[in-house]
């Protein structure tokens, strides 16, 4: 195996010392449940909606953060499965990239070696039982695959088991509340073919606006080093999420901290209200009285985001009832640069992907 894959190993194992092989060892039978925490900053670069039902925004409304709990403000929610199939997704794509055409050498009758090429994409049958399919998301989980055996499947019938989920996630929510300029009503006009003149609305949306940012965490549960190459990887290539995502949708997902722990340590909305605190109390001063009163923060930069979910995560951490060792800032940039070198890397990233490939 290459370089960066030894360098990401050599590096976890001196942050981790003798700890190293309970937190990558795999799926036990009985869980053991050790825990690594992403920390990441989910940002809008596009206009975004996530919403459950048509022509409105989730909302809902929150205490404005933890020392200001005693008032509220409405939030806009993104749903746990929004991102979650948006980050599974990309694992599936990647899959085919790399395991739909692979050459392999096999003897035939006579003893020659020849080269073929196969698939190596597991196969299963669709939720009606009728036909067979390449696995994908939802009706047509194999079970055995990369993003089967970390995200878990259900059991369809007969002896068949399921397996529960090793990656844990939850419901996002901005820091900034609802009229605080983060979101807005766009309307499209349709234009027509023959004169180029605007004829009628076509449609409108409650839309997020750009640079609008959600801290969402992602908890990983006794994996393996190649499981979590294959997450960071969907993370990183996670791009769009919400109704109407092949249109509009771009997000992007910055990493903040990254934890080993022996339970969870965050959660999403606690790292919001924490964030919040932080900048609140930071702008007050600078606040007219309208703003105050309504619990508006107004513009943040990207900067200002991460310092604020940082605060958060240093409360939370010192409140943790449990062992953790936080990956210290300049080490895991280290991680993550050799992380994008691997990610680069097609023959590398085969053998992450390929289930029957064992961890070097």
């Amino acid at each position: 195996m290459n370089t960066p894959y030894q360098n990401i190993g050599s590096q976890l194992q001196q942050i981790l010392g003798r700890d190293y092989d309970d937190f990558f060892h795999g799926p036990y039978e009985t869980p053991r449940d050790f825990r690594i925490s992403l920390v990441t900053l989910l940002e809008t670069q596009d206009y975004a909606i996530f919403q459950s039902e048509p022509h409105r925004l989730d909302k809902i409304t929150l205490s404005r953060g933890i020392k200001h709990g005693d008032t509220t403000i409405e939030r806009v929610e993104c749903h746990e499965s929004k991102p979650k199939q948006e980050i599974r997704r990309v694992g599936k794509r990647l899959m085919r990239k790399l395991l739909g055409r692979v050459e392999v050498t096999e003897q035939d009758d006579q003893g020659n070696e020849i080269t073929k090429v196969t698939s190596q994409i597991t196969r299963s049958t669709d939720s009606t039982d009728r036909a067979e399919y390449e696995c994908h998301i939802p009706d047509c989980l194999c079970g055995q695959c990369r993003d089967c055996r970390l995200w878990g499947f259900a059991a369809s019938g007969g002896d068949e088991t399921g397996q529960p989920a090793r990656v844990d996630v939850g419901t996002a929510y901005t820091i900034r509340g609802v009229g605080d300029m983060i979101d807005q009503e766009r309307v499209w006009n349709a234009v027509d073919e023959k004169d180029r003149q605007v004829r009628r609305a076509f449609g409108d949306k409650e839309q997020l606006v750009p640079e609008v940012y959600l801290p969402y965490v992602i908890d990983l549960r006794d994996v393996d080093l190649d499981e979590y190459l294959y997450l960071l990887y969907s993370v990183y290539n996670a791009g769009r999420i919400g109704a109407g995502r092949t249109k509009y949708g771009s997000v992007r997902f910055k990493p903040l901290a990254l934890f080993f722990a022996y339970e969870q340590l965050f959660c999403n909305l606690r790292l919001t209200q924490y964030a919040y605190d932080h900048l609140y109390n930071a702008r007050q001063n600078e606040m007219k009285e309208r703003a105050q009163r309504m619990g508006w923060l107004g513009e943040i930069t990207e900067a200002q985001a991460r310092k604020a979910v940082l605060y958060g995560v240093e409360k939370e951490a010192e409140d943790a009832a449990c062992w953790s060792k936080r990956v210290p800032d300049d080490k895991l940039t280290k991680l993550l640069t050799e992380a994008k070198k691997l990610f680069r890397d097609r023959e590398v990233m085969r053998q992450v992907v390929d289930i029957t490939t064992a961890t070097p």
